[in-house]
């Protein structure tokens, strides 16, 4: 049987309980773990009404306000301000300057003003919460915080969270529409076309609000006039569970799935949940899938498989292929969600106990692909030598898929990548 050997550097899935116990192969890495405040900036970034201001160095400030002004958006070339501390700053606090730069971003108009501290500012000790909270006492807009401190965590991902979740604070009490959804989630704006979006459009359901994407704070404060809040990402999670705590909207998680069971429950909860019958479509999709399902799997029964950085959860993506006796080798992960345990736990059903890595580590990653271990490597092709090529699946209508649509797209992606039939 295949094998790659990465012990003492890293650990089997199996040991891995909380986020912190995931580790990378190497002390330098290259690319990196993103930065929170792009990732932060690329949520609020489409909505309309909302800036931020950035707090922290040079070097973080003008990043980010670069690629504010690179995009082709006249809203977000103005969407990201910059306040660079100075040295008398970082030492005796920067309060009274931000109140300064708050007061002057509120002449514009805007609706919200959201502060976001890098590192440096999270070091020394200033309450953001507190400017946010007394700025907002006095000046028309609203003003709130999101700490973005890449120190504190490997992952961007809790910053991502917060930043979702926060916007909670933005909603407001509404009429519910009982045909009404929201999608939330990163890349969420991409699933219109979907299955499941299309199936619902046809029933008469009404897409209320997508967060995060090309919306206004208005949007945002109407989003709980929606029945149903679509998770389709498990960053938004948070925000789902809030907003059923303040509004009592209700949420289904249904992230890209690939088991086409957990599909069809999803679909099923969907049309509890909407009081609709989509179970003649339902039905006729899951007996389509069920078919391709069954004939791809057994062109790759016993094949080996890694994963790498991809649209969809590579927990979700490995405990689907293994459910088709394929063999899990190796998976790097940007973050391990709570609600990744159900997944983990498919994988190391029967002994199997991939390794488990952080993504954005290319020297690991060109390592494992080194060894002839795997047959295929799900995940974008971060690496362009031309002797990895003929085991890198990258599957591009990923993005796009929702339902059952998801399963068949990834099989037939990883077939037609060595000419298999």
């Amino acid at each position: 049987m295949k094998t790659i050997d990465l012990d003492n550097r890293a650990k089997h899935i199996s040991q891995i309980k909380t986020d912190k116990k995931i580790q990378s192969c190497h002390t330098a890495l290259y690319p990196g773990a993103r930065c929170p405040l792009a990732v932060v900036n690329s949520v609020l970034s489409g909505i309309k009404g909302i800036t931020t201001l950035i707090i922290g160095m040079a070097e973080c400030t003008y990043y980010n306000k670069n690629v504010a002004l690179t995009t082709n958006s006249d809203h977000q070339n103005h969407f990201t301000w910059s306040y660079a501390l100075d040295s008398k700053e970082i030492i005796f606090g920067c309060k009274k300057g931000i109140l300064k730069a708050i007061d002057e971003i509120n002449k514009t108009g805007v609706e919200v003003i959201f502060i976001i501290s890098a590192c440096v500012p999270e070091t020394i000790g200033e309450d953001f919460s507190a400017i946010a909270s007394d700025a907002s006492e006095k000046l028309k807009a609203k003003v709130l915080h999101i700490e973005a401190a890449h120190f504190k965590n490997y992952s961007s991902v809790p910053s991502l969270k917060d930043a979702f979740t926060i916007l909670s604070k933005l909603m407001e009490e509404q009429a519910v529409n009982k045909k009404g959804i929201n999608l939330l989630g990163i890349g969420a704006h991409m699933l219109i076309n979907s299955e499941l979006v299309s199936l619902l459009k046809n029933k008469g359901v009404e897409i209320q609000t997508i967060i995060p994407s090309t919306t206004t704070v208005s949007d945002i404060k109407k989003a709980p006039r929606a029945k149903l809040n679509i998770v389709t990402d498990l960053s938004a999670l948070p925000l789902a569970k809030k907003m059923k705590e303040i509004f009592g909207t209700a949420y289904l998680l249904f992230p890209h799935l690939l088991d086409i069971e957990e599909i069809r429950e999803g679909y099923r909860s969907i049309e509890d949940a909407l009081d609709i019958d989509i179970n003649e479509e339902v039905e006729g999709l899951y007996k389509k899938a069920k078919a391709s399902v069954a004939l791809h799997a057994k062109a790759l029964e016993h094949k080996t498989f890694g994963c790498g950085y991809f649209f969809i959860d590579p927990m979700i993506t490995s405990a689907f292929l293994k459910s088709l006796k394929m063999t899990p080798l190796y998976i790097e992960t940007e973050y391990y969600h709570s609600e990744s345990k159900y997944w983990k736990n498919k994988i190391i059903e029967h002994g199997i106990d991939p390794y488990i890595v952080r993504v954005w580590d290319f020297d690991t990653t060109k390592e494992v692909l080194g060894t002839n271990g795997l047959d295929f490597f799900i995940g974008l092709n971060i690496i362009k030598e031309s002797q990895y090529k003929e085991i890198y699946v990258e599957n591009k209508t990923a993005v796009y898929a929702l339902g059952f649509e998801q399963p068949i797209g990834l099989l037939e992606a990883i077939v037609k990548s060595k000419g298999m039939k």
